[in-house]
């Protein structure tokens, strides 16, 4: 057995979440949609629509040692601004704006990961604020997803 063969494997895992219907909430989706589409990533590397799964991510993350999150956020940029934030930036931007106690948030898969012992080494968030509704002729959330899939196609690199 070599050092190699001891060391865990990385998985990159990028996520896109967010709900279609509801403002620029579908901007995750999107991204991982444009990345999807004529990107070429390395094999460590799994492209996921997280949708509203909430909670149901948890398993899908439980070995990830990278994860590359697309997701709507309150920032206090214009609306349509990108943000960018990496390890200890993200869980500011992870904060509540939940409309229900009902609803789960990314922060809440995270801390259920870390709850589990599963904490991933190292988190990029890409977020925008909302601005309109994103649907497939929303200009701010396809020039955004598009500029993302651009950025996340490098970001692996630099892991």
């Amino acid at each position: 057995m070599t050092q190699d063969t001891l060391a865990p494997q990385r998985r990159i895992v990028v996520l896109g979440v967010g709900n279609l219907l509801w403002a620029d909430e579908g901007f995750g989706v999107r991204c991982v949609e444009a990345l999807g589409e004529g990107w070429d990533l390395p094999p460590d590397v799994e492209v996921m629509d997280g949708g509203t799964l909430g909670l149901a991510l948890v398993p899908e993350l439980a070995d990830a040692t990278h994860v590359l999150l697309f997701d709507a956020v309150a920032h206090p940029g214009d609306p349509g601004t990108l943000i960018v934030a990496r390890d200890d930036e993200v869980p500011s931007l992870m904060g509540g704006n939940k409309m229900s106690l009902h609803q789960v948030g990314v922060n809440d898969i995270f801390a259920s990961l870390e709850l589990l012992g599963y904490e991933p080494e190292h988190v990029t968030v890409v977020g925008i604020k909302p601005v309109q509704p994103c649907n497939a002729a929303s200009r701010s959330c396809a020039a955004g997803a598009s500029r993302c899939a651009s950025a996340a196609a490098a970001r692996p690199a630099t892991w």
